[in-house]
């Protein structure tokens, strides 16, 4: 078995102040065999020795943190395997958690290929040298000894978590390996696909809200990264301190140090009600009261290009109540180029705001397209190689007769990929067309013009 020294114990972690946990399931999952199939449809999820001390399978799972709000703290993250089934004579299987260096592509990744066509780093881990992704992990996080007791299975996963929080572009996956030092056996547990969604894996996060917390009179304002277009920012904003408060929160230009320096504003007024500037003044949609220590959802819609805005508040359970739609920016405000920066002051009480989060509109697909020229006149298809820039071509698709366009959404955004087409009959296949490369991914299509004559 591994040695003790990786073993990390689960602990409970006491729940701070203003603190919360979310319960989070995978964008997709998959296991890696020793073959060049994929299992990203399976119902399982293995880890598996076989020979003796050697690496058979590997579980990767990637993980969408967007609903963790920017700036939390994480105290604790956990991931949740369900095992379902026991393989082999030994009593306990070591299994480790490790953070992937090299972005997969689940749906097409199999023991030899991270997208289908490029190879893993290559590695003596496994039987006939396949690598398994051995290669391409940082250390482990940590160890779960599994007895042979089905159900919920911990791995203790605090550090990788707080990494991607730090650095979004580290977030490429986490692998679940097997036992290097155990007999022929393995477990298995449940998928993403698994038809009891109560099975299904999950990683729970526990995080510390960073909170605006000024004194009554003062300001306390957190940056943002500087929004020019439309964006949406929500917080949780609990009025405190006073049974009525005087407490405006908004966005600015910079760090707020008078209330005109707000441009999209909402206020909990001294007369209990909560309202938003439009322009002038302050008004409401309808009259939404608020309750001394009680915590309030708000979401504000920016335009920036038009200074406008919406202003929306949710309370415990209930249903989001718009404050104001369509609201302009304070005239003072009227010009705004940017806004990066969100201010609390309170006149009255001690307001606090907490979980601020910034959200932008969706990103485009990632894809590129390829076309080319069909100067066949006898062809069945055409074949589509593809490898990373400066890497060698493997297959990736073929297509029919007189097709002449390949949309390839297997790319991954922020790397270069290389492409060249050829045609082929039952007789064989021309020589390749040139060679045409583009990255990142999501940019305007490329064209391949080819010279394809079987």
């Amino acid at each position: 078995m591994l040695s003790s020294a990786l073993v990390a114990a689960l602990v409970m972690v006491a729940t701070p102040a203003w603190a919360a946990t979310v319960t989070l399931a995978p964008a997709e999952d998959t296991y890696l065999n020793l073959d060049a199939t994929t299992y990203a449809a399976s119902v399982e999820l293995n880890v598996y020795t076989w020979p003796v001390n050697k690496i058979a399978n590997a579980i990767l799972l990637r993980w969408d943190l967007s609903s963790v709000p920017a700036g939390a703290v994480v105290e604790s993250a956990v991931l949740e395997l369900v095992m379902i089934r026991v393989d082999g004579a030994d009593s306990t299987y070591d299994s480790t958690v490790h953070r992937l260096t090299r972005r997969p592509v689940l749906s097409l990744a199999t023991g030899r290929t991270y997208d289908g066509v490029n190879e893993w780093t290559p590695s003596a881990c496994c039987y006939q040298g396949i690598p398994l992704a051995q290669a391409d992990l940082a250390p482990a996080e940590s160890v779960t000894v599994l007895d042979r007791t089905l159900g919920v299975k911990r791995w203790a996963v605090t550090g990788i978590v707080r990494a991607w929080l730090a650095d979004p572009a580290l977030n490429l996956g986490l692998l679940v390996n097997s036992d290097l030092v155990a007999g022929d056996g393995g477990r298995s547990f449940a998928s993403l696909e698994a038809v009891d969604v109560t099975q299904r894996p999950r990683l729970v996060v526990t995080y510390a809200l960073s909170c605006l917390t000024p004194p009554t009179g003062t300001w306390s304002v957190t940056s943002l990264s500087a929004q020019v277009g439309t964006f949406t920012v929500e917080f949780q904003v609990t009025p405190a301190g006073a049974a009525v408060v005087d407490a405006v929160v908004g966005l600015a230009r910079s760090a707020p140090t008078t209330y005109t320096d707000l441009a999209a504003i909402v206020l909990f007024d001294n007369r209990g009600f909560i309202t938003a500037r439009n322009g002038g003044g302050y008004s409401a949609v309808a009259a939404i009261p608020y309750q001394d220590g009680a915590m309030y959802q708000v979401r504000l819609a920016v335009d920036l290009t038009a200074h406008r805005y919406s202003a929306f508040v949710r309370s415990g359970g209930g249903a989001e109540q718009a404050v104001g739609v369509d609201y302009a920016f304070r005239l003072e405000q009227s010009t705004a180029t940017s806004l990066a920066a969100l201010g609390l002051r309170d006149s009255l009480g001690t307001t606090r705001v907490c979980g601020w989060a910034l959200s932008l509109p969706p990103a485009s697909p990632t894809f590129l397209t390829l076309t080319w020229q069909d100067n066949a006149g006898n062809e069945d298809g055409f074949r589509v190689d593809r490898g990373d820039d400066g890497g060698v071509l493997r297959e990736v698709t073929r297509v029919g007769a007189n097709v002449v366009t390949y949309r390839d959404e297997t790319v991954a955004r922020g790397h270069a990929y290389c492409y060249e087409v050829r045609a082929f009959n039952a007789a064989g296949a021309s020589a390749s067309s040139n060679r045409a490369c583009k990255g990142p991914p999501g940019l305007p299509a490329l064209t391949v013009s080819t010279e394809v004559t079987p």
